[in-house]
């Protein structure tokens, strides 16, 4: 049964990091085309960063207690996806990070090291030079 467990965790793991490279592919940021690109792009296509972002939302809701899992392991690569400077993207994805205290408070009466970690990879995304200042404003780091 065990085997099982860790192949499924593997299974999501495995999306969920397919997911967020989507959404980071360089090929998608549509911030870099122009004005009448990016136009066309969105009318033809839509943003499909937020479709992803959508679909790993649901994904991440469809874990159920099996979220706990993946806490705090995917809060770094969640954060990443965080960074795309498109803001139903990051309403999208702030939710997760209070889901994950919220059941990291179930399981050990304490979100602590959900805490330390989203403080430890913002700290070092900042320091890094990422996220433009609408980033900065949300995580309340200006």
């Amino acid at each position: 049964m065990s085997v099982i467990v860790c192949l499924c965790e593997q299974v999501w793991n495995s999306y969920f990091s397919l997911a967020v490279l989507y959404i980071n592919q360089p090929s998608l940021q549509l911030e870099s085309l122009s004005s009448a690109k990016r136009k066309k792009v969105l009318d033809k296509y839509g943003d499909m960063r937020v479709m992803m972002t959508y679909e790993l939302f649901s994904m991440w809701q469809n874990l159920g207690e099996n979220k706990i899992h993946f806490i705090p392991g995917m809060i770094g690569p969640f954060l990443g996806v965080t960074l795309v400077p498109q803001v139903e993207v990051r309403n999208i994805m702030i939710p997760i990070f209070h889901d994950m205290m919220d059941w990291e408070q179930r399981k050990n009466g304490n979100f602590k090291q959900v805490e330390a970690e989203l403080i430890d990879k913002l700290d070092s995304l900042v320091s890094e030079g990422k996220g433009d200042e609408n980033y900065r404003e949300l995580f309340g780091l200006l």
